[in-house]
C-alpha cells in the first residue's frame, strides 16, 4: 500500500490514518462512494467517523476551470446544485463562495479541451446540462441522426 500512514487534511480537524480494509459500510466523506476497495484514510479520534479515499485526499485545493472566471476552491458542503450539470450533490465540491458557484468534483475533472488545453471549442448551451465540444465532421460518432457532437 502506497501513501503516508497518517496525514492531516485541510478539510478535517483531526489526523487521518491510512487503512486498506473496510469493516463497515461507511462512505467516503469526499465523493460519497463506498470505501471498498481501499486504500482510504480514516479518523480514529473518538466517534468521528470521517473517511476519505486516498485519491480524494490528493485532490488539488484550488483549480481554474473554463466554466468560471474565479479560482475554484475544494470545499465540503452538505448540499449544493452543480453549476455544470445542474444536478444536486453533497460532499466535496469545487466552488467560489463570492459568486455562489459550485461544481461536482467529477464535473470539474472532465476534459475541458484538446491536447493543448484550448477550450475555445467547448460551450455551455442553455438547452443541455453538460458542456458541448465541437467535433469535426470526420468523426464517426453521432448522438442522433444528423446531430453531431
Amino acid at each position: 500500500m502506497e501513501g503516508k500512514s497518517s496525514i492531516n487534511h485541510f478539510l478535517h480537524s483531526h489526523p487521518l490514518t491510512l487503512a486498506e480494509e473496510v469493516y463497515h459500510k461507511s462512505l467516503c466523506n469526499g465523493c460519497e462512494k463506498s470505501l471498498s476497495p481501499g486504500p482510504f484514510y480514516g479518523c480514529t479520534i473518538g466517534n468521528c467517523k470521517f473517511y476519505l479515499h486516498q485519491t480524494c485526499t490528493e485532490l488539488p485545493k484550488e483549480i481554474q476551470h473554463f466554466f468560471h472566471p474565479c479560482p475554484l476552491v475544494l470545499d465540503t458542503l452538505s448540499y449544493f446544485k452543480c453549476d455544470a450539470c445542474f444536478e444536486y450533490g453533497s460532499g466535496f465540491s469545487y466552488g467560489c463562495r463570492r459568486c455562489s458557484f459550485d461544481m461536482h468534483v467529477e464535473c470539474a475533472q472532465r476534459p475541458t479541451g484538446d491536447e493543448d488545453g484550448d477550450c475555445k471549442d467547448i460551450i455551455q448551451h442553455f438547452t443541455h446540462g453538460h458542456p458541448l465540444t465541437l467535433v469535426g465532421w470526420e468523426s464517426e460518432e453521432r448522438f442522433a441522426s444528423g446531430v453531431w457532437y
